[in-house]
């Protein structure tokens, strides 16, 4: 039994919903405390000689956060800037505190990177955009300034890491989930109380093709009661194209057409499944393992039984799961959606202007 089935079945009976919310405050209790220990100066904070951009959010799950990381870099790129990402690494095999490299000029270990780390790689070293892992988002900042004279450092997932000090924190917000009864983990999805919004320099509400106008404003409502001052800017995630998993060529969406396997373990497949079925594809099978699951060859062996010469179709998050040998395992036919995020109104300018401008150093 998975982590999310043995959460639904405890919420059913009394002293499992019980011992859910007992540990919900302690967990919530516990965020509250280091945080405090970071801001009244118990605990140092560090400053790198950079401006530091965190993209993070306040609950688990896909936010779409990786799609907003590769549109700020390459637009700082784009403009001139030397930008790098830094990241923690999940679930890498490797030492968390380890710092790895990810730039075409270096040789690495993918598993010593991590899936999500590697991902980001593929999509951006054309652009040289160095990619540094390390649960030490200090070390790996300093590794980027000196190593490659970064002057601008996004930080993935960093907004529960107090530590560091940052220019900049970019929140974003699933507007797909219920949101406003949202609750703390594990009864909920929280990382931390609703009031975390208050650190927001920029709320990105994403995913926002999926909700009508009336639930978008009783969201921005619910946050601009924590947060007036804090702007707000809509997004949605567009079908681009298709890579062909095994020659990784790009492929126009309308050339995938017909039965289509859906296979994904990301925080939010729901996302992922509507898009397909946007694109008119009849999703035949659908297969769903949790988050950041790395996928075995008995997996591929029984897809490739039953999915009766559909169009296998996954993520660019899920495609650096596969195990080494799946192109053994599936012949043909595997196809790796590639989705990018899309500001509504003026929200593309003023996402510029909280990445571009200068800032003061917090």
């Amino acid at each position: 039994m998975n982590l999310e089935k043995l959460r639904n079945k405890m919420k059913n009976g009394f002293w499992g919903n019980l011992t859910l919310n007992i540990l919900s405050f302690i967990y919530g209790f516990a965020v509250i405390i280091r945080r405090l220990l970071y801001e009244t100066g118990f605990f140092k904070k560090l400053s790198l000689p950079a401006k530091v951009i965190c993209f993070g959010n306040i609950s688990t799950g896909g936010t779409g956060k990786t799609s907003t990381i590769i549109l700020a870099a390459t637009e700082l790129k784009k403009a001139g800037f030397n930008v790098a990402i830094i990241m923690r690494g999940y679930k890498r095999k490797n030492k968390k505190r380890k710092i790895v490299i990810l730039h075409k000029d270096r040789v690495f270990s993918p598993e010593e990177a991590g899936d999500e780390a590697l991902m980001l790689y593929d999509i951006l070293k054309d652009l040289s955009i160095p990619i540094i892992v390390s649960s030490d988002r200090y070390k790996a900042g300093k590794t980027a300034i000196k190593e490659f004279k970064s002057k601008i450092i996004l930080m993935d997932d960093g907004y529960q890491y107090f530590r560091l000090k940052r220019n900049k924190n970019i929140l974003l917000i699933n507007a797909a989930t219920d949101f406003q009864n949202e609750r703390i983990l594990p009864i909920g999805n929280l990382r931390e109380n609703k009031s975390g919004i208050k650190r927001a320099d920029l709320i990105i509400l994403t995913h926002c093709e999926r909700d009508n106008e009336k639930k978008l404003e009783a969201i921005k409502h619910s946050i601009r009661k924590i947060s007036p001052k804090t702007a707000i800017i809509e997004s949605k995630h567009v079908p681009r194209f298709f890579i062909n998993a095994l020659t990784l060529e790009k492929i126009s969406l309308d050339r995938v057409k017909g039965k289509a396997v859906a296979v994904s373990a990301i925080g939010d497949p729901s996302s992922f499944e509507e898009n397909l079925k946007s694109l008119g594809l009849n999703i035949y099978q659908i297969w769903r393992f949790p988050d950041h699951h790395r996928f075995t060859d008995a997996e591929f062996k029984t897809m490739e039984k039953t999915r009766n010469k559909a169009s296998l179709i996954t993520t660019c998050k899920d495609f650096s799961r596969f195990p080494k040998n799946w192109s053994e395992l599936i012949k043909k036919n595997v196809y790796i959606l590639f989705v990018e995020i899309v500001f509504l109104g003026d929200g593309h300018k003023i996402f510029l202007n909280r990445i571009i401008e200068k800032g003061k150093r917090t």
